[in-house]
C-alpha cells in the first residue's frame, strides 16, 4: 500500500528543515541626523516588546547600517505596543519612542521632528512598518564624560 503523498511531503519538510515558522513582521527603524537627514551608521537600535501572553519582555538590539537601518523580526502574536531606543549616551532630542503596533505597520512613524529638522529631514516620511528616529548625536566630548558623569 503506498503512503499518501502529503504525508511523504510533511515527512520531508520535518527532515530537511522547512517547516514554516510562526509568521513574523519586519520593524525597521531608520536612525537618521536632524540636522541634515542623512543616515547615522554604528548606533546601537534596541526593541523591547512585552511577549503576548506570558508576564515577560523580549528586548533584541541591532546596530544600524551604512544606510542608517536596523531590521527586527517580530512574531506574531504581535505585541500591542513596540518600544524604541538608542544606546546609551548616543544621541540627543528623540532617541526613544513608544508605539502602537498596528498604526506603525499601517502607517509608520517619524519621532523626534521637534529637534530642529532642516527642510531635507523634514521631508523624510516613514513607510509602513518603519520607525523614522530624528536625533541630534551627541559631541564627542559629551560621549567621552558621559561615563564619568554617571558615577
Amino acid at each position: 500500500m503506498r503512503a499518501p503523498s502529503g504525508l511523504f511531503a510533511l515527512a520531508a519538510a520535518i527532515c530537511f528543515g522547512t517547516v514554516p515558522s510562526a509568521a513574523q513582521k519586519t520593524i525597521t527603524v531608520r536612525v537618521v541626523k536632524a540636522g541634515n537627514g542623512k543616515p547615522l551608521r554604528g548606533y546601537h537600535v534596541w526593541l523591547q516588546y512585552p511577549v503576548t501572553g506570558q508576564k515577560k519582555w523580549q528586548r533584541v538590539t541591532q546596530q544600524t547600517a551604512a544606510n542608517g537601518m536596523a531590521n527586527f523580526q517580530i512574531e506574531e502574536p504581535l505585541p500591542e505596543r513596540i518600544f524604541v531606543s538608542l544606546g546609551i549616551d548616543e544621541a540627543a532630542c528623540s532617541g526613544q519612542a513608544d508605539v502602537i503596533t498596528d498604526e506603525l505597520l499601517e502607517r509608520g512613524a517619524a519621532i523626534g521632528k521637534d529637534c530642529g529638522l532642516t527642510e531635507t529631514a523634514k521631508r523624510l516620511s516613514p513607510k509602513p512598518g518603519q520607525i523614522i528616529l530624528f536625533v541630534r548625536p551627541l559631541p564627542l566630548w559629551a560621549r567621552i564624560l558621559a561615563p564619568i558623569e554617571r558615577e
